[in-house]
């Protein structure tokens, strides 16, 4: 998106994607799942799921943190880039993830940032 710049740059840029196979996705935190109670840095994140979050929306209102530092609760919404692969790898990891999809043209709004 011409003008919008991630937060998370540098962590995007260390993803193993090619910038243009990478794509804007919601991840819901699953209810009882590994990532409740964690940091994002503390799960490792872009490691372990090839993927960096952009934003986290709680309760209809977008948490204004630095995203690393954001203890996940169940029911969070991440915004993420990832990898075109990221779906695909994660929609059987139920235990992590309630509900993943892709982010399309520009309907989407996540608090203070619009797509």
């Amino acid at each position: 998106v011409p003008g919008l710049e991630s937060p998370e740059v540098d962590q995007i840029k260390q993803m193993n994607e090619n910038v243009h196979d990478r794509v804007l996705i919601q991840a819901v935190v699953a209810r009882s799942g590994p990532l409740v109670g964690k940091t994002v840095r503390g799960v490792g994140f872009r490691t372990k799921y090839g993927a960096a979050v952009i934003a986290v929306h709680r309760n209809g209102k977008r948490i204004q943190d630095y995203p690393g530092n954001i203890k996940l609760h169940s029911g969070d919404v991440l915004l993420l880039e990832a990898g075109s692969t990221f779906i695909a790898k994660n929609t059987d990891n139920q235990r992590h993830f309630a509900l993943i999809s892709e982010v399309k043209g520009k309907l989407f709004n996540f608090g203070m940032i619009s797509f």
